[in-house]
């Protein structure tokens, strides 16, 4: 873990990738900067191993980010920012999202490892928040984003309109293949159209039918780019990271 300067601001993270002219950093936070090496004024090694920042510190900073009406739930992979009283069924979601994508590599012999930092997420609370946030993000905006995993912030960002309707324990998967197929038993336990069992289907049954579409999708982009199954460093062909998150939309592949 090193910690390098330029003319304005201090960085402190692990150099991932350089040539002659930059080189890529990735900070305790995850958020890769791409640094020009001729402006650089000091370069110091102040670790012999990369720490992520720790959850209490990855709170804080989301909390400082976004101070007005958010909340901040941290669970086993996740620390997912939010509207006040609904974080916690967001977090429960892309916290199963993540085991169920795990365990859909491990199964066809993936190798996989856990992610060196925390994954953070951010659900809005209305569309204007997060056109503004994408603003800030350097983010295109549409009419139909409805939300993105940004490999430089490591962030997935979302927002989540109540008046979409349809609880996830009700709505549709977005791609539906082929017939619609029947409801999956694991261990016992009847699954829902989404592919959660009854306990998780009612802890999140606040969470917009669109909403959770849009968390399935986008976590399997976060959760590939973190355990190694894509890197943020290079180029993937679209139609790879697409089809990944498409093919796993539907929970009988899950």
């Amino acid at each position: 873990m090193v910690e390098v300067r330029d003319e304005s601001t201090t960085y402190v993270g692990k150099v991932v990738a350089k040539d002659a002219n930059s080189c890529l950093l990735i900070d305790r936070y995850g958020v890769m900067s791409e640094l020009p090496i001729s402006r650089l004024k000091s370069f110091t090694v102040v670790s012999e191993s990369f720490k992520a920042a720790s959850t209490s510190a990855f709170r804080q900073h989301l909390l400082k980010e976004f101070p007005s009406g958010y909340e901040v739930e941290i669970s086993a992979h996740y620390v997912v920012c939010g509207g006040k009283g609904r974080t916690e069924a967001y977090a429960s979601l892309f916290e199963e999202i993540y085991r169920q994508i795990t365990s859909f590599y491990s199964v066809r012999g993936f190798h996989t490892s856990d992610p060196e930092v925390p994954l953070v997420a951010i659900v809005f609370a209305t569309q204007d928040e997060f056109r503004e946030y994408c603003g800030r993000d350097a983010m295109k905006w549409t009419d139909t984003l409805r939300g993105y995993y940004s490999p430089k912030s490591n962030r997935v960002a979302l927002y989540d309109d109540p008046t979409l309707q349809n609880s996830v324990a009700a709505a549709p998967p977005r791609l539906v293949v082929g017939t619609a197929s029947p409801p999956d038993e694991r261990d016992g336990d009847l699954l829902t159209p989404h592919g959660f069992s009854d306990d998780s289907a009612a802890l999140l049954s606040s969470v917009a039918g669109e909403t959770a579409n849009t968390i399935i999708h986008e976590a399997t982009h976060q959760v590939g780019y973190n355990i190694g199954i894509h890197a943020r460093l290079g180029t993937t062909p679209t139609w790879l990271i697409e089809g990944l998150a498409t093919l796993l939309e539907a929970p009988g592949m899950r």
